[in-house]
């Protein structure tokens, strides 16, 4: 069903409307989105790909270890630089294209 275009919604939102589509109250739509998005997190810090078919992947993007000074102690020191990645399925960039 279409939605209203909003430039951004919240669990609240989508509890709203996962409670309507799935026939359960806004409470267990919330509790199953909040342990569906907790799953991925930890997945992720663990270090594995999480793929969701037809909207994308998250993944540890690792670079190459840089060396930075510590401003309170003056020394040098090392640090591995990862961040979250995310590409989207190509099934997702066709609908938003």
């Amino acid at each position: 069903m279409p939605r209203k275009n909003k430039k951004s919604i919240g669990i609240n939102e989508l509890a709203k409307t996962v409670s309507r589509d799935a026939n359960i109250s806004q409470e267990q739509a919330r509790q199953i989105i909040e342990l569906y998005f907790k799953e991925i997190r930890f997945n992720i810090t663990e270090g594995k790909k999480v793929v969701i078919p037809k909207f994308g992947r998250f993944e540890i993007t690792k670079w190459k270890t840089n060396i930075i000074y510590d401003i309170n102690t003056g020394k040098k020191v090392t640090r591995d630089l990862r961040t979250i990645a995310f590409k989207a399925s190509g099934a997702l960039k066709k609908k938003v294209n």
